[in-house]
């Protein structure tokens, strides 16, 4: 009887059916525990991967019901934001409208009382989406009509700003005062190549 101790790798065609067939059975079995191994890992790689992706569509879902839900907010905000944009871009006049706005400023100085000396354009300021167009002015009148006629400018429909004001007495001694100073037009930007009236033009309204 063969001593299985005696059996090598080396005799291994030499060995007994019996023990030939064991090492088959066993060296099968390895083989089968390692591809069982690595076949397992891949399904578990797979599903680890599966559930990452499932996370993420859920995730996904979420924040797309989200924003499915202020839909609706968001298109009311947008239309109140388009309005008031439209409500102060009708404040911007062109060129075209500067002598309407001038006209208007002549209205309120009569409604107030004021006598206006003149109105005169400044250099245009250029921007990327508007301009500034610098208004300067001169009037006289007491102090209730002047702070009348810088109420009616304050609210007037176009976008005007007084940005600098002097009063001083005409003589001392009445309550006449002389009013000077400047007032920003906000307006559409003016085209590079267009021209514009400058105070060496000396665009002037006497009353």
């Amino acid at each position: 009887m063969t001593d299985w101790r005696d059996l090598t790798l080396e005799s291994m065609p030499g060995w007994p059916l019996r023990y030939q067939l064991v090492a088959c059975l066993g060296l099968l079995g390895m083989l089968s525990l390692v591809f069982w191994h690595w076949s397992i890992k891949a399904v578990i790689q797979q599903e680890y991967e599966l559930q990452e992706q499932a996370r993420s569509l859920r995730t996904q879902l979420a924040w797309q019901r989200t924003q499915a839900e202020l839909l609706p907010e968001w298109s009311a905000r947008t239309d109140k934001m388009m309005a008031l944009y439209r409500q102060q871009s009708a404040r911007l006049p062109d060129k075209s409208a500067w002598p309407q706005v001038l006209a208007e400023i002549e209205i309120l100085s009569v409604d107030a009382d004021v006598a206006l000396q003149h109105l005169r354009w400044g250099k245009s300021e250029n921007h990327q989406w508007y301009s500034v167009q610098p208004l300067h002015f001169e009037w006289r009148g007491d102090y209730d009509s002047s702070g009348t006629l810088l109420a009616g400018l304050a609210s007037m429909r176009w976008l005007l700003v007084v940005n600098e004001l002097t009063m001083q007495s005409v003589d001392g001694q009445s309550t006449e005062l002389r009013v000077t100073g400047s007032a920003h037009l906000y307006q559409i930007a003016v085209p590079s190549g267009d021209t514009i009236l400058t105070d060496e033009q000396r665009l002037e309204m006497h009353q």
